[in-house]
């Protein structure tokens, strides 16, 4: 042993060395000092007193055995000599790992060991890939699962139709900074007031505007939009549309009306069933009666009160409708006028058609423009034509006027063509319905109306001497000419040939009076000659005409 240092030790004599210039090889005895400066053999255990040896690792020749560090006690193959001098095994030593409270011998796969408290802990794993740590992890295609709790704060992608479930709060909007039941979520970000605001739904009625449907009680289904629009409604059954400026502002119990435009239907209060649209459309309406209406255009059906199943298509068209039924007029102006009276059924299609004077009566048609008395106290009469119409006041019947400037005379039952209109034109000339009928005996005979209104009569037989034809009766020729009380004096004209070798006389049949001015009734034979009936009363049972040899 060499290298064995007594600190601060004594000067002495070094025992003799057997081997000349040799370590020495000592016998078993104790020295109390010694400075070892050379290798050194003992043949004994040697007890050097107490103080301070320091030895040089590197001098240490060999094995130490583990007895030599206390004494061996507790030394195997799974225990290490700790720093308090015993051997002990290290935690997690033996060849297994203690995780949590749970000691692992062999190793599994799929966990992920935590210091918990000292202790090594582990967490299970999920999915392939690598560790994420807490801080900006990045994750491919993971599932979350449903977590407590989560931030989305800096997220993209997410998908609202199956990312989102439950009502989004209106938080989650600008904060919900200004959202109260009259905003609404605006393209730019924020809760505002739409413009136009202050539309109201209550119930089953929506309403909007100052004073629109403020009465409103138990009336349903209303739409009131604009200033005063449906002001006065109540109750009844509803279904009212009032869309502008005090449109249907009077209304209190009337149901199913649309009325748009300022001021259209004002006066409208338990009508039913109107469609007005456009300014002032309907103004005045206001009678109980009143129903079913239909006035489109500027001041349409502006004065109709207690109308009913009317149409007024245009600019003041139907101002003439006031108390009148199941009328269509359509064309600025058209029926503009109604002096009194109440008019079924008329038709009036054009510019100021039947716009004058209409005053009453059933089933006219007036088109194409302004009439002169045109539907006056008419039934069934149609005027077609600019400046159509009759040659005075007085009302007809069955008549038409078909044409510009075409007007009906003083009769019923007339068809009167205007300028330039014919029915069949060839060379400049009017052709009408003119015909020929034949009448034969061997003596006298009667003809009748149907044999003057064909035009032509001719006259044949075998006679042996002068004979008397008589005419129709007046109450025949009346009632299938132009009708009993048709308009008087109204006439016919025909021509009457005597194919004979006799003369024959046309006499008149029983309130026929045959005229004696001119040639009278004689006609020579071979003779062609002209007659005109004219009517001079229509009253049944005293019907009158006269006929008068014109040629």
């Amino acid at each position: 042993m060499t290298g064995i240092i007594v600190t601060t030790p004594p000067s002495v004599e070094l025992p003799p060395s057997n081997v000349p210039n040799a370590p020495a090889n000592l016998p078993g005895v104790t020295y109390q000092y010694a400075l070892l400066n050379l290798p050194q053999t003992w043949g004994a255990l040697q007890t050097f007193p107490v103080g301070t040896i320091s030895i040089n690792g590197s001098d240490i020749v060999g094995t130490i055995p583990v007895t030599r560090f206390n004494g061996g006690t507790g030394a195997s193959s799974s225990t290490f000599l700790r720093g308090d001098g015993t051997w002990a095994t290290p935690a997690g030593g033996g060849g297994s790992l203690t995780v949590g409270t749970s000691t692992i011998s062999g190793g599994t796969s799929g966990r992920v060991l935590y210091d918990n408290a000292g202790v090594l802990g582990e967490y299970t794993v999920s999915g392939t890939g690598s560790v994420a740590l807490t801080v900006s992890p990045t994750f491919t295609t993971p599932n979350l699962g449903t977590p407590s709790a989560a931030v989305l704060t800096n997220a993209t992608g997410l998908p609202l139709s199956t990312g989102v479930t439950g009502n989004l709060s209106v938080n989650n909007l600008n904060s919900g900074s200004s959202a109260s039941s009259s905003t609404f979520w605006r393209g730019d970000g924020t809760w505002a007031t739409p413009a136009g605001s202050g539309v109201t739904a209550s119930g089953t009625n929506i309403f909007g505007g100052s004073g629109a449907g403020t009465s409103l009680t138990s009336s349903p289904q209303n739409v009131l939009l604009g200033s005063n629009a449906g002001h006065a409604i109540t109750s009844g059954s509803g279904e009212n549309i009032a869309i502008g400026d005090s449109a249907g502002q009077a209304i209190t119990t009337g149901t199913q009306n649309t009325i748009v435009g300022g001021l259209a239907g004002a006066a409208v209060t338990s009508d039913t069933g109107h469609t007005l649209v456009g300014y002032q459309a309907g103004l005045v309406m206001n009678g109980t009666g009143s129903q079913w209406n239909t006035f489109i255009g500027h001041a349409s059906g502006i004065r109709a009160t207690t109308a009913q199943s009317c149409i007024a298509v245009g600019r003041a068209a139907g101002q003439g409708i006031v108390s009148d039924n199941y009328c269509t007029v359509m064309g600025h102006a058209a029926m503009f006028l109604n002096n009194g009276g109440a008019c079924n059924g008329i038709i009036a299609i054009g510019d100021s058609a039947a716009g004058a004077d209409v005053t009453s009566g059933s089933s006219n048609w007036a088109g194409s423009g302004l009439t002169y008395f045109g539907a006056i106290n008419d039934t069934n009469c149609n005027y077609i034509g600019r400046y159509t119409g009759k040659s005075t006041v007085a009302g007809r019947t069955n008549s038409h006027a078909i044409g510009a400037l075409a007007r009906i005379p003083v009769r019923d039952n007339a068809i009167v063509l205007g300028h330039a209109i014919v029915a069949v034109q060839t060379a400049g000339r009017y052709w009408d319905g003119f015909q020929r009928t034949d009448i034969t005996a061997n003596a006298g005979l009667t003809f009748t109306i149907a044999n003057m209104n064909a035009g032509l009569i001719i006259r044949s037989g075998t006679l042996s001497g002068g004979v008397n034809d008589t005419t129709d009766t007046a109450a025949n020729i009346v009632a299938s000419g132009p009708g009993q009380n048709c308009e008087v004096p109204c006439s016919l004209e025909f021509s009457y040939g005597n194919n004979t070798t006799q003369t024959v006389t046309v006499v008149g049949g029983t309130g026929v009076a045959v005229s004696s001015l001119g040639l009278g009734g004689a006609v020579a034979a071979g003779a062609l000659a002209k007659f005109r009936i004219i009517i001079g009363n229509s009253t049944s049972g005293t019907e009158s005409v006269s006929l008068f040899r014109v040629g």
